[in-house]
Formats: C-alpha cells, sequence, structure tokens
C-alpha cells in the first residue's frame, strides 16, 4: 500500500490538484473499512508512509527536514517546493498530515509499517544525489521511530523509481527489502508515454504478461536488500471502463491461483486514495479477491504476508 496523501501528487497542476482532493478525503473515510476488510480476511500488508505525514504541525514537520534536501532539475517535484499549502495540523489540514491515520493501521494485526519515503523522494530524477537520498531515509527512520515507535525496514519507492545504485544505502538505513518493478518492458521503460500506459492499461484488465509470480528463491537480494517485485497493480474501479472490471478481476485471480498452486509470490499493490471515489464499488472488488484468497487459503494453503515477513524468509 502506498500511503502518500497529497505528497504524491504536489506536482499535478492546480486545477488537477483541486480536483484529485476529494480522492484524497475519500482515502482517508476509506481507511477503516480497507483495514476492516483485511482483518477480516486476515490478510497481512505493508502499508509504505511518506514520512511528512506522520508530523502533527508544521513547526514540528520542519524539525525532521533533512540536511540535504534534493535540488531536482525539475523543481515542481520536490515537496519542499509547496510547503505553502501545508497546513497547521491535521484538524486543518487532512491533506498533509495523516498521524492519527496510521495509528489506526497499526492497531490492526498483521498490518506493517513500511517507508515511501521522507519527502516523496525520486530515485532517479535529475538533481538529486546518493547524499540527498541517505539523509530524506534517515528522516523517514527518525520521524517514524519517534511517531509510531517502530522502524521500518521495508521501502516503496515513489512511483517506482528503482535506482539500483542506491541499494546500498538502503542497507545502510536499515532497510531489508523494497518494491521491485515487474519485468514487462513497459513497467521497466523510463519512459511514460502513450504506448507504455497502453500496454500496462491492457497488462491490468487482461494478463498479456502472464501471471507475473515468482517463487521465494529467485527474489534477487543484492547488497543485503531484497527485490520483492510487484506482480499486479489493483486499478480502481472506472465509470468509463465499468464492462471491464470482471477481466480485471480474473486476470488478478489467475495470477493469485498461478502462486497458490506452485507456491510461488504473487503481490498486489494499490494507494488508499484510489478508493476515494466509487468506494463501494472498489471495497465490493477488494472483497472478491480476498474471497478468493480465502478459497485459495483453504485449498492450497495460500499465505499472505508482509514484505518484511517474505524478508523475514528469505
Amino acid at each position: 500500500m502506498d500511503f502518500e496523501l497529497q505528497y504524491g501528487i504536489e506536482d499535478f497542476n492546480q486545477e488537477n490538484l483541486n480536483s484529485y482532493k476529494k480522492n484524497i478525503l475519500g482515502g482517508r473515510g476509506g481507511l477503516s473499512k480497507i483495514l476492516d476488510l483485511f482483518k477480516n480476511y486476515n490478510i497481512h500488508a505493508t502499508w509504505g508512509l511518506v514520512g511528512m505525514m506522520l508530523a502533527e504541525n508544521k513547526d514540528e514537520l520542519e524539525k525532521y527536514f533533512p540536511n540535504n534536501k534534493p535540488v531536482y532539475a525539475n523543481q515542481n517535484l520536490s515537496s519542499y517546493a509547496h510547503l505553502d499549502r501545508v497546513g497547521s495540523d491535521e484538524s486543518e489540514d487532512p491533506y498533509h498530515y495523516g498521524l492519527s491515520l496510521a495509528n489506526k493501521i497499526i492497531k490492526v494485526p498483521g498490518q506493517e509499517i513500511g517507508s515511501h519515503t521522507f519527502s516523496h523522494y525520486y530515485c532517479n530524477e535529475q538533481g538529486q544525489t546518493k547524499q540527498d537520498f541517505q539523509d530524506d531515509l534517515n528522516s523517514a527512520d527518525k520521524i517514524t521511530r519517534d511517531k509510531l515507535n517502530l522502524k521500518p525496514v521495508s521501502l516503496i519507492l515513489p512511483r517506482n523509481q528503482v535506482n539500483n545504485n542506491y541499494l546500498n544505502i538502503m542497507q545502510a538505513a536499515g532497510y531489508k527489502s523494497f518494491r521491485g518493478l515487474p519485468d514487462a518492458f513497459c513497467y521497466t521503460s523510463p519512459k511514460n508515454n502513450y504506448l507504455v500506459r497502453a500496454f500496462r492499461l491492457l497488462d491490468a484488465y487482461f494478463g498479456i504478461f502472464g501471471a507475473k509470480t515468482y517463487s521465494l528463491n529467485k527474489i534477487i537480494v543484492k547488497d543485503g536488500v531484497a527485490n520483492i517485485k510487484a506482480s499486479n497493480f489493483l486499478r480502481p474501479y472506472s465509470n468509463k471502463l465499468k464492462f471491464l472490471e470482471k477481466f480485471k478481476l480474473a486476470s488478478i485471480k489467475r495470477g493469485m491461483l498461478n502462486a497458490a498452486k506452485h507456491n510461488k509470490i504473487f503481490h498486489l499493490w494499490w494507494h488508499p486514495h484510489n478508493f476515494g471515489l466509487n468506494q463501494d464499488a472498489n471495497l465490493n472488488n477488494l472483497e472478491i479477491i480476498l474471497e478468493y484468497y480465502k478459497f485459495l487459503n483453504s485449498k492450497y494453503n495460500f499465505k499472505s504476508l508482509s514484505m518484511g515477513e517474505i524478508a523475514e524468509l528469505i
């Protein structure tokens, strides 16, 4: 789960940002429902939190700022370039503060708090450096320890910008795993053009690249950090494409079945704000998936594990 509130979309233009705020609020409102489903079906999940959202007020937030901040060539990507949007606390600004939500998550059995970096850090953007990344992880670690009394060991990199040159920094910061990319070209390509997006769309609904499952012993561990690759992104329900919903769910189920029958891993991910709109339809889809998990658990002893638990197995 990539949990970032508005920090993940600060580079949107003002019109799109204003339009997307309802998704963020809806995601906040639907969090308890997702957690209830996870609890009811004994689902273990990793929640990658943007560290900034754990601050209780703006003064406290600034105290956790790293010594070195990323100076992206495109400064619009930097969370620090948009601090004027950040309000005083969670009651005034539910778009940037989420400590109360994190406290809900840690009360549910099986939920792991991971990191989505401190500032929604982009590892492959021009201008940022290794030192910037290291300092960002240090800030994420400190605020998570201080506010939640735990040490994150699973890392979810914003916009899936994996930089293999940074694995030693992840290890030094205490991380044991990160979410890597599926092998298909449309996921590994640095481009995000129409062709790439079209193939991702087709894969989400029709599974054109197969199950994207893998065995535990095939997980690559480099510099002490395990690459627990993603399998499927759970796309939100779309009114325009609602006639394709059954195909999307069927594709996910095929991946789950393949993993269950062959003792492999199927890694599903999404953002809470993806359920911000069409909440009933999205939660219904999730429950269909979890019902199928329950069936596979009963028939094949298929298990739900967090990234941290998989790393421990390795």
